[in-house]
């Protein structure tokens, strides 16, 4: 378990994290797939997102770097490996982006999102936002009325960085002045959020509410959600 007595700041993921969309991104890439034809087996589908959101954090790892402008279409190419489906990839990726564009849906925050942020605010915590996102984070926080718990808000487009890399993490430190041990890192995905941090030094603490895989049976501190993370801070 975490000790926070010498931390100052919590960096959020933002997507699944603190906010989420009806349907979930995933659920949404998943039923564009079903729209196109494709049939899986009761959670096969997020299980391989999941792992292809891991693979990213062994590819970065072992190429000591990733793109911004190339996470989307290798998450997507893992995603087809994953999936064991044989087909080209850019004429899936095609297809699956039509039909993704098609679904409808609203965006929400998470369950006890409000009252986490407010009671780190009343801690003095200085908090950010680090997504991997399409340039408008901050409009997203802004429609969903929590930009002004922020101290700073990072988009992966904006800054032409992505997570898993650790120049995200210490392009964020950076920017509030921060040492990466004053510094707890939270969010749902392994590979990106988790082990990203973990490979920056930052302590994560892993929002598990799908009951992912810990892929490298890592002792981390997990949660299954915000209500969780916040009995850490009492």
């Amino acid at each position: 378990m975490i000790n926070i007595d010498n931390k100052k700041a919590v960096f959020f993921d933002f997507g699944d994290t603190l906010v989420t969309t009806v349907e979930t991104y995933p659920k949404r890439i998943e039923l564009a797939f079903i729209e196109n034809g494709y049939s899986f087996g009761e959670n096969e589908f997020i299980k391989a997102y999941l792992k292809s959101d891991y693979e990213i954090f062994k590819l970065y790892k072992k190429n000591e770097k990733i793109h911004q402008k190339d996470h989307q279409d290798i998450l997507f190419k893992l995603l087809i490996k994953n999936l064991k489906l044989n087909e080209d990839f850019k004429e899936i990726k095609s297809k699956i982006k039509k039909s993704v564009a098609k679904i409808d849906y609203k965006r929400v925050k998470i369950a006890g999102c409000d009252q986490l942020l407010k009671k780190l605010r009343e801690r003095n915590f200085t908090l950010a936002v680090i997504s991997n996102n399409d340039g408008k984070t901050v409009e997203k926080c802004k429609d969903t009325e929590i930009e002004h718990y922020f101290d700073i808000i990072i988009d992966s487009t904006q800054v032409k960085m992505v997570k898993p890399d650790i120049a995200i993490f210490n392009y964020t430190l950076d920017k509030l002045s921060l040492k990466k041990e004053e510094v707890i890192h939270t969010g749902d995905l392994y590979g990106s959020d988790i082990l990203g941090a973990m490979n920056a030094g930052i302590d994560p603490v892993w929002i598990n509410h799908r009951n992912g895989e810990n892929f490298e049976n890592l002792d981390i501190t997990t949660v299954s959600d915000l209500s969780e993370l916040s009995s850490l801070f009492s």
